[in-house]
């Protein structure tokens, strides 16, 4: 064992000492100012004197927890589990891309970036101008296209034409801006309470045409030489009434 003592002005000393054993060390001074860190320094070690990364085993906090999911630092998660509230209005997927709504491990609700909404399935590729909900199992869809109102099963629109989802057979319904005729106004009569229908209504809403035949016309005066009404049970003419038959 050996010491290396570096007496001070002021009376004290620092003394390097060695090891007490059989082989040879080397301590290498670099070619730069600096300090000696011991393990006893606090805030001696910078950034620049960092080679490397650290991993997270030698960091006391070496992840983060948001609701019961853990993130090592420097690592990425694509879920989030144990979140009971989330602080704000909006719920937004990456630019370009569909959000979706998992539970339990399975996506059950789709949104894609037209704002066409998949329950249990991807929604299809409709066409500009139509947004649709589509439901998993029959293939079955409710789309609002201006100005239709289509329920359809194994179909959808791409813009052209009606494409099938899958084989095998495909429909659709489709309501054309219906015209549907008002509701009167409420009255007393009847078995049910006047509170449960309230008046909103100063007089009934005129009741939309729904089938027009022909257009009346107005009706003509009568001929100026009409014959005189005739009597009970008299004839109009002169001639006697027949005898035999």
């Amino acid at each position: 064992m050996g010491n290396l003592v570096f007496q001070a002005t002021l009376g004290g000393q620092v003394n390097l000492v060695g090891p007490n054993t059989a082989s040879t060390f080397n301590i290498n001074v670099p070619t730069v100012n600096g300090n000696m860190v011991t393990t006893g320094d606090t805030g001696t070690v910078t950034n620049t004197m960092l080679a490397g990364s650290i991993a997270n085993a030698k960091l006391t906090n070496s992840s983060l927890t948001i609701g019961s999911t853990s993130i090592s630092l420097g690592a990425t998660s694509t879920t989030l589990a144990g979140l009971t509230s989330v602080g704000t209005t909006t719920v937004g997927a990456p630019s370009s891309s569909n959000l979706s709504i998992q539970s339990n491990g399975t996506t059950n609700a789709t949104l894609d970036t037209s704002g066409n909404l998949g329950l249990g399935v991807t929604p299809s590729a409709w066409g500009s101008g139509s947004n649709g909900i589509e439901i998993s199992g029959k293939n079955g869809q409710i789309v609002a296209t201006t100005p239709y109102l289509t329920l359809g099963a194994n179909t959808y629109y791409n813009g052209s034409n009606y494409i099938y989802k899958t084989s095998g057979t495909a429909a659709y319904y489709q309501q054309n801006n219906p015209t549907t005729a008002p509701i009167q106004n409420p009255n007393t009569e009847g078995f049910l309470p006047f509170i449960t229908s309230k008046n909103i209504h100063a007089k009934p809403a005129a009741a939309a045409a729904v089938l027009v035949v022909a257009k009346a016309f107005t009706a003509n005066a009568f001929a100026p030489n009409a014959e005189p009404a005739l009597k009970p049970n008299q004839p109009n003419h002169n001639k006697p009434v027949p005898i035999n038959t």
